[in-house]
């Protein structure tokens, strides 16, 4: 695809900006130079809506000159609700405090490492089964339990989405790449998820205040289940 060399400075004609799922509020005056390389991956992000070169060009100029409006009816309307689009948005604005905010069924792995773009950058092994790359610079997705689940490629990520979504059906994730702690990265926008891992966790405490109260330390109840677990006594 050629290149398009003159770009302007269009975010306030961008009409993205009205229409964006997140839960910030942004400044409709925000400056955006948008590089070749951007616009290299607005294309590629465009082609799967549109088969020819010429025609994905076309939309490339459309956008160069009026913003996110002043493209076709339908390569806006896909825009508008592609999760690749709205991580390109976010990842070329590089607003502090900026939370994306995308449903269980419509996030996948190369969605998730474009909102974090600080991260991914490492990989620790290459999965057999896949041959994917897993990445030890990894944001962490929030079990009911208390733990957290390492999201480090995409089979990790199909493995939470399965579990949560069996019980919990498509909740609502919020990605927060400027987060200040890791643990913070990501949240479960979802009353029921919410509740539930509450009351597990209350639940937990509950059991280890007892154990202290009965004079059992921490180790010698947590080795205690084990043994009851490999006797068969418990799950």
């Amino acid at each position: 695809m050629e290149k398009k060399q003159s770009l302007k400075k269009i975010a306030k004609f961008f009409g993205y900006l009205n229409k964006q799922n997140t839960t910030s509020k942004i400044n409709e005056q925000t400056s955006t130079v948008f590089d070749d390389e951007s616009m290299d991956e607005l294309g590629d992000i465009i082609s799967k809506y549109v088969e020819d070169p010429d025609d994905v060009q076309r939309e490339l100029d459309l956008f160069d000159d009026g913003g996110f409006d002043n493209m076709s009816d339908m390569v806006t309307a896909n825009l508008d609700r592609d999760p690749e689009y709205k991580a390109w948005y976010n990842k070329l604005h590089s607003i502090k405090g900026d939370e994306i905010e995308i449903s269980l069924e419509d996030l996948d792995f190369e969605t998730l490492k474009k909102s974090f773009p600080k991260k991914y950058k490492k990989e620790k092994f290459t999965r057999p089964q896949t041959g994917e790359p897993y990445y030890e610079d990894a944001v962490s997705f929030p079990n009911l339990d208390d733990s957290r689940m390492e999201i480090g490629d995409s089979s990790a990520l199909e493995d939470w989405k399965s579990k949560t979504s069996r019980r919990f059906g498509n909740v609502t994730i919020i990605l927060k790449p400027n987060a200040k702690n890791w643990f913070d990265e990501v949240f479960i926008d979802d009353e029921a998820f919410n509740q539930t891992r509450d009351q597990l966790m209350r639940g937990k405490m509950s059991a280890m205040k007892r154990d202290q109260e009965l004079g059992r330390s921490i180790d010698e109840s947590f080795r205690k289940k084990q043994l009851q677990i490999r006797a068969g006594i418990i799950k």
